[in-house]
């Protein structure tokens, strides 16, 4: 308890601290070096997730992937006398990297805070689902870009990088399309629609053409598809974020209009923060869906936050949305790993306990 509660007070110095004090050079590697840090002593050294014997079969030969980045470093390790831990770790490694290289790219001394939020609400998915915890932060790279840098050459590479290391992770470009044909005003009331279009689509494959898909029918069964209970209550909290992140334009806008409108990083997290709000009807009943294209955003949108308060000028003003933010954080946290006990019974404090036992470092053999 008294290691809990020194984590927890450590945790809000660097919170504020990172955000309030002066944003010199010292503090900005700090800042990345404690993000490289933490997101590697709890991930680097885990030896078992609930994926680990799926992926091992694929590494010694017995099933196929179809994902091409993955049997090639599988086949590369194998070659060389490795086993599938080493495969892991490389991936760890490399996910580390690229999501710090993106965040870098907006809010340099935010790095820590965005990782340890992040951290917080997907440390299960970023251990299980490792191919598509590559692709996704390619995907991101890509975007950045294309639509920021307008460098061609390297969207067009990170984005093969991205779709060889997931091919689900198409479902997220289309974002490119409604970043430059959709403004600001109405991309919320236009991504609502298109999330009843998404849906009815799904209801139709689900129903009609399930059996077109061959090896993509996995995703159909019903041992991947929630109970709609269960799936309300997952998104009503992502819901939650969205909706937080739209107000909180809103009210920017009043005094920083002009210059946020100029501003293509704020608009590009912005749009990719409210981008998930299609895939939210779909994923109340289909759940990989809400893992990965809504779940999987909480780091676009902890990046948008962070970033927004560099439109906070007042110190005052500062601290207050920071405690707003952090209440929000501390909510979300109450929601996910403290109700669902008592509601739906179903602990997801019991899966990160047992991702801690398979870490080395907090039980070496």
């Amino acid at each position: 308890m008294i290691l809990e509660i020194i984590i927890v007070i450590v945790f809000l110095f660097l919170f504020y601290g990172f955000e309030l004090f002066k944003s010199g050079i010292v503090l900005k590697l700090l800042s990345v070096l404690l993000g490289f840090i933490i997101f590697y002593v709890l991930l680097f050294y885990v030896t078992d997730n609930n994926d680990w014997e799926s992926y091992t079969s694929i590494f010694n030969g017995y099933r196929q992937s179809r994902d091409f980045m993955f049997t090639l470093i599988c086949d590369f390790f194998s070659s060389h006398g490795y086993d599938y831990s080493v495969v892991y770790q490389f991936h760890i490694l490399l996910m580390g990297i690229v999501f710090i290289y993106f965040i870098s790219r907006f809010t340099v001394k935010n790095v820590f805070t965005v990782i340890s939020i992040y951290l917080l609400f997907q440390l299960i998915p970023l251990s299980n689902q490792i191919r598509y915890f590559i692709a996704f932060p390619f995907f991101l790279i890509s975007a950045y870009e294309l639509l920021i840098l307008n460098n061609k050459i390297l969207f067009a590479l990170f984005a093969l990088l991205s779709v060889l290391s997931h091919v689900g992770i198409i479902l997220m470009y289309p974002f490119l399309i409604i970043y430059n044909h959709i403004d600001n005003e109405n991309i919320l009331k236009r991504l609502l629609i298109y999330s009843v279009l998404l849906s009815i689509i799904f209801y139709i494959l689900y129903n009609i053409v399930l059996n077109v898909f061959g090896s993509f029918a996995f995703y159909f069964e019903s041992v991947m598809l929630s109970s709609i209970s269960g799936g309300i209550f997952t998104s009503v909290i992502l819901i939650v974020w969205i909706v937080y992140i739209y107000f909180r334009n809103k009210v920017l806008l009043i005094t920083n209009q002009l210059e946020i409108e100029e501003d293509l990083k704020y608009q590009f997290l912005y749009k990719l923060s409210l981008y998930p709000m299609i895939f939210i009807p779909t994923g109340i009943i289909m759940q990989i869906v809400s893992h990965r294209y809504v779940e999987a955003s909480i780091i676009v949108w902890v990046t948008f936050i962070m970033y927004s308060f560099k439109y906070n000028f007042e110190i005052k003003k500062r601290v207050l949305d920071l405690t707003i933010f952090l209440v929000l954080v501390v909510g979300s946290f109450l929601y996910i790993y403290i109700l669902p006990e008592y509601l739906l019974g179903v602990s997801n404090v019991e899966a990160v306990m047992n991702l801690f036992r398979s870490n080395i470092l907090f039980n070496p053999k």
